[in-house]
């Protein structure tokens, strides 16, 4: 079984999610509602999420919804999923956030609510999606 097919549902404690690199395993992040922020610095999520072939085009209407309004929210540096070219239905996600407070703020707003809600009617297949936190950053070339 592929890594990205083994979704895997928040432990109990969700504080030991929050200090753990898999926070956000939870369609539309339910558990995260209330949260008190943690200090960080920089937050990249990163990740693959899997539908139905048959709901590959109304994820990409939805994850296009989703982007356009994450990316202007305050703390937001990228946010998007991509459809892979070779297989109908999966997305790779990729955020960066300035603190992990922004990436809380985020999944309190209408949009990610709307987004979380609306994979409800998707056939979700599989969710691996961690969170990686003050990340060294370095140019690549």
């Amino acid at each position: 079984m592929a890594p990205y097919e083994a979704a895997q549902r928040p432990s109990a404690s969700l504080a030991e999610d929050l200090t753990s690199p898999t926070v956000w395993r939870e369609v539309g992040c339910a558990t995260c509602k209330g949260v008190v922020a943690l200090e960080s610095g920089m937050i990249i999520v990163s990740g693959i999420m899997a539908v139905g072939p048959s709901s590959h085009d109304r994820m990409v209407e939805l994850a296009r919804t989703v982007s356009t309004e994450s990316l202007k929210e305050p703390g937001c540096r990228a946010y998007g999923l991509w459809a892979d070219p070779d297989v109908r239905g999966r997305f790779r996600i990729f955020e960066e956030w300035d603190s992990q407070e922004a990436l809380t703020e985020h999944f309190g707003t209408p949009h990610f609510a709307a987004f979380g809600s609306n994979l409800g009617e998707l056939e979700l297949a599989s969710m691996d999606v961690h969170r990686y936190i003050d990340p060294e950053v370095e140019d690549l070339f």
